[in-house]
């Protein structure tokens, strides 16, 4: 009985640990970060900005997460910060467009 308790004891991490949320296909990281760092992982997509943006928010609706927040940082850049929420989950994507067939993207997890 001990040893039970003990291994759902140590699971318990686990079972609370945020999930990464899934990038759409194609999405290649150029680099992750640690797991105690903001920004978790960097890469590109090989799509135009408009199209890149629409599958990542096509994708993480489909993966249960909710837009709260839609920054754009301005009319002409193509550039924008979305912060997604899932329970206790806040995720905060930021795209930016790198020319006219790829999109760079980032993502991590908000503190808050």
């Amino acid at each position: 009985m001990k040893t039970i308790f003990k291994t759902a004891l140590l699971a318990l991490p686990l079972f609370f640990a945020l999930a990464e949320p899934k990038m759409p296909i194609g999405f290649k990281a150029s680099a992750t970060q640690p797991e105690n760092s903001t920004w978790r992982e960097y890469g590109s997509l090989p799509q135009p900005y408009v199209m890149a943006v629409a599958a990542v928010k096509a994708g993480m609706e489909a993966q249960g997460y909710t837009l709260k927040h839609d920054i754009k940082a301005d009319e002409n850049a193509k550039q924008c910060v979305m912060l997604w929420e899932k329970t206790d989950e806040k995720i905060i994507v930021m795209m930016w467009q790198i020319d006219i067939k790829e999109t760079g993207c980032a993502w991590g997890v908000s503190n808050d």
